[in-house]
C-alpha cells in the first residue's frame, strides 16, 4: 500500500547515516475523524490519487497469502516512491571542545524504604564518565532502562548536581551546580528538550508562551513587539505557522508540541542541546519530520547535540560518536561507525541483535541474554556485565575490573576479552547468500540500498 511505503520510507535504517541518507516524512497531517475523505482514507495525502477512482469506496484484495490490501493501485505502487533528491550536508564538528566530562560520578543516598535497601545505602546511578563533545558534533548516548543516561543529561542540564568528577562547559566546571546556581550564560548555553513535549508546555498559556518567556529571561529580546517577532520567527524556524502561537497546547498534536519544545530550547541560542528520548513518544512519520529538522537547525546554528536514545538505528543515522551506558559505566565509545560493525562489546553486540531491521534481504543475528540484572544499589566488582555476557570467561570477569581496550580513532571498549578476538565475532547483520555483500570492517555490514532523499515537512 502506498501509506506503508510512505510509513517505511520513514523507519531508520542501520545501512545509511545523515551523510547519504534523509527521512523523508508523510506530508500533511491525517484527516479528522469528524471529516473523513470519501473513498480511501490516505487519499488527501497520497501521490497516487487518482480522482473518480480513489475517492470511492475501497475494496480489501488478497494479494497473498494471509495479506491483504485495500488500494485500487497497489501494483502501481512502485511508482509512487518518494522522489530522490540531493542531501543536504549535515554539519561537520570543529576541533573546538565545548563539553568534557572527567570522572563524572552520581551515587544516591538511599532511605530505608527504597525498594528494601539498608539506610544509608548508595546507588551507583553514574561512575567515572569519561568523554568529550565538539562544537556542532552529535553524541548519542545509548542503553536499557536504568543505564544512566538521563542522569547525566539531568546534571548535565543542572536539574542535579554531580557527586564527584568535572563537566567542563565551555571552560567552567558545571558538575557540582545545579540550574539555580548558574549564571544566565551558563544557563543558556546548555538547554534540554524533554521526552514528553507537555512538561515544556504548560495547557493554561498559549504555545508561544514558553518561547516568549525564555526570550526575556535571557534577555535576547528587549521589547515585547521585538518578543513576538522573534517567537514567530523560531515558530518558522521549527515549520510551524506563526499563527499557532496564540493556540493552547491542547490544540496541537504532538509532533506540533516537540517542535514548539525545540524552539523555546533555541530561543535561548544553546551551545549544547540536551535532547533525552525526544522523538521515542512520535509515530514513525512525525519522528522522521523532527530528526530532519534537527539536523537543519543544527547544521544553521553549530549547536553540540547530546542525544539520549534507545533506538540503535536513529543514532545510526543521527550521531557522530556513540557512548554505550550500561549499570552507570560506560561500555563502549567511539565513531559512531565503529559502533555498528565488530569489534563490539558484547553489551553493543546484544543490543545491536535487538534492533529490527525492515530489510527482507538481511539476515541478522540474534544475541539471547539470561541472568539477573545486577541492583545498582550493589554493582559487581568486576565487569558489570558479567551475570548476563553470552562471551564471559570465567571468575576473572566476576571479580577483576575490565581494562580499557583502546581501537583505532578514539575507538574505547571495556572487556577482559581481547580486540583481535571481538574483531573475529561474526557481524550481527549480513545479506543472505545470493545477495551478500563484502564486509566493511570501518562500517556497517549492510549494503546500503537507500536513496538520498530531502525532507518533505510533517
Amino acid at each position: 500500500h502506498p501509506y506503508t511505503r510512505r510509513l517505511m520510507s520513514c523507519v531508520p535504517r542501520l545501512d545509511g547515516d545523515k551523510h547519504t541518507t534523509s527521512f523523508v516524512p508523510i506530508p500533511g497531517q491525517p484527516s479528522s475523524l469528524r471529516d473523513r475523505p470519501q473513498g480511501c482514507p490516505f487519499s488527501p495525502r497520497c501521490v497516487g490519487f487518482r480522482p473518480g477512482l480513489c475517492d470511492h469506496k475501497v475494496p480489501v484484495e488478497e494479494i497473498g497469502p494471509n495479506h491483504r490490501v485495500r488500494c485500487f493501485r497497489h501494483r502501481e505502487s512502485q511508482m509512487f516512491e518518494p522522489t530522490a533528491q540531493e542531501i543536504v550536508a549535515p554539519a561537520e564538528p570543529s576541533p573546538e571542545i565545548v563539553l568534557d566530562a572527567a570522572g563524572l560520578t552520581k551515587i544516591y543516598k538511599l532511605g530505608g524504604s527504597f525498594f528494601g535497601a539498608r539506610r544509608g545505602a548508595e546507588l551507583s546511578a553514574n561512575e567515572d564518565l569519561n568523554f568529550a563533545a565538539r562544537k556542532s558534533e552529535i553524541v548519542a548516548i545509548v542503553g536499557e532502562s536504568g543505564s544512566g543516561k538521563s542522569t547525566f543529561a539531568r546534571i548535565l542540564a543542572g536539574l542535579q548536581d554531580a557527586t564527584s568528577g568535572k563537566l567542563v562547559v565551555l571552560g567552567s566546571d558545571l558538575a557540582k551546580t545545579t540550574a539555580s546556581e548558574r549564571s544566565s550564560d551558563q544557563l543558556s548555553a546548555v538547554q534540554m528538550v524533554f521526552q514528553n513535549p507537555d512538561a515544556t508546555l504548560n495547557p493554561s498559556h498559549s504555545a508561544g508562551f514558553p518561547i516568549a518567556r525564555a526570550l526575556k529571561k535571557f534577555k535576547v529580546t528587549r521589547s515585547g513587539k521585538e518578543t513576538q517577532s522573534r517567537v514567530a520567527e523560531l515558530f518558522e524556524m521549527v515549520r510551524l505557522a506563526p499563527s499557532l502561537m496564540r493556540v493552547r497546547p491542547a490544540r496541537l498534536s504532538g509532533g506540533q508540541k516537540q517542535r514548539v519544545a525545540i524552539a523555546r530550547a533555541f530561543a535561548a541560542a544553546p551551545d549544547i542541546l540536551v535532547a533525552d528520548e525526544p522523538v521515542s513518544a512520535l509515530d514513525v512519520s512525525v519522528q522522521a519530520a523532527i530528526v530532519n529538522l534537527l539536523l537543519q537547525i543544527q547544521k544553521t546554528k553549530g549547536t553540540t547535540i547530546v542525544f539520549i536514545s534507545h533506538d540503535l538505528a536513529l543514532v545510526r543515522h543521527l550521531a557522530d560518536q556513540v557512548i554505550v551506558m550500561y549499570l552507570g559505566k560506560v561500555m563502549e565509545s567511539g565513531p559512531v561507525a565503529a559502533l555498528f560493525a565488530p569489534p563490539f562489546h558484547p553489551y553493543t553486540e546484544a543490543l545491536l541483535s535487538a534492533v529490527p531491521v525492515p530489510d527482507p534481504t538481511a539476515e541478522q543475528r540474534h544475541v539471547r541474554l539470561s541472568g539477573e540484572t545486577p541492583s545498582p544499589i550493589n554493582v559487581p566488582k568486576g565487569c558489570r556485565f558479567a551475570s548476563r555476557c553470552p562471551r564471559k570467561l570465567g571468575p576473572i570477569c566476576d571479580e577483576v575490573p575490565p581494562p580499557e581496550r583502546k581501537g583505532e580513532g578514539g575507538h574505547m571498549i571495556l572487556c577482559h576479552i581481547p580486540l583481535d578476538e571481538l574483531a573475529a565475532v561474526e557481524p550481527i547483520f549480513q545479506h543472505k547468500q545470493s545477495e551478500r555483500a563484502p564486509h566493511d570492517p570501518k562500517g556497517p555490514s549492510l549494503r546500503s540500498t537507500a536513496k538520498p532523499h530531502s525532507a518533505d515537512g510533517a
